[in-house]
């Protein structure tokens, strides 16, 4: 009889603690994917000419309440024009004048940290979603490092490095697996809009938007900490 309740006892014990494991999201994720820029020199947008170029994070992600969650994510993503521009064009020329680039190439390595909220998180004594939908807005800095061509004179550049200190504000939007193991993967998409149009190092505004955008499309996959 002792025995029983014994075994009783801790069965409860551990079905408990399993329950409730299976609704904290602390984790660590690593993700990859395709990645562009909407800045002045990259490309024709309305001809979908523009370069998609890889992007990889590392994030660590704490929940802080049932619908509430804090990030820092970091990384790196690639960057650079696709060379569409003609290289003796007039705004070739015009930013040459300036000291501006017709063409770059380098990394953004970034930074930010975001509150991030669960649309339908894990709850006791609620239904189990396939899925988990969550989205962010924060805050980041951003170091730029560039390879620039500038325009010198008829088929002639000359070549710059130069690197750039930005901040930025990310937002994210993903879909999460949600597989109450220690294991889940996702589907992320991300956008930075920098607080400068110094990414490309062209100041001259030919775009719809005076801040350079960076868009990002991510395959993450979690790692639980606490389950």
């Amino acid at each position: 009889m002792k025995k029983s309740l014994l075994l009783a006892l801790t069965s409860l014990f551990f079905w408990g603690h399993t329950v409730q494991a299976q609704h904290i999201r602390d984790h660590i994720s690593v993700g990859i994917g395709p990645s562009f820029l909407y800045m002045d020199n990259e490309g024709g947008y309305k001809r979908l000419d523009f370069k998609l170029l890889p992007v990889f994070t590392i994030d660590y992600n704490r929940d802080i309440s049932n619908h509430w969650d804090l990030r820092v994510t970091s990384g790196n993503q690639l960057i650079g024009t696709n060379g569409s521009l003609s290289p003796n064009s007039q705004r070739s020329q015009d930013w040459g004048s300036l000291g501006m680039p017709t063409y770059f190439s380098g990394s953004a390595f970034f930074v930010d940290f975001m509150p991030v909220y669960q649309f339908n998180p894990n709850l006791p004594d609620h239904d189990i979603n396939l899925f988990n939908v969550y989205a962010g807005v924060g805050l980041g800095g951003m170091m730029v490092s560039r390879i620039d061509e500038i325009w010198v004179a008829e088929d002639l550049f000359r070549t710059e490095r130069n690197t750039e200190p930005i901040a930025y504000i990310p937002a994210r939007f993903g879909i999460s697996s949600n597989t109450l193991t220690d294991w889940d993967v996702a589907a992320e998409w991300t956008s930075f809009i920098a607080l400068s149009s110094r990414v490309d190092g062209v100041t001259d505004q030919r775009k719809r938007t005076y801040q350079d955008l960076m868009f990002q499309f991510q395959v993450k996959v979690k790692r639980y900490i606490s389950r």
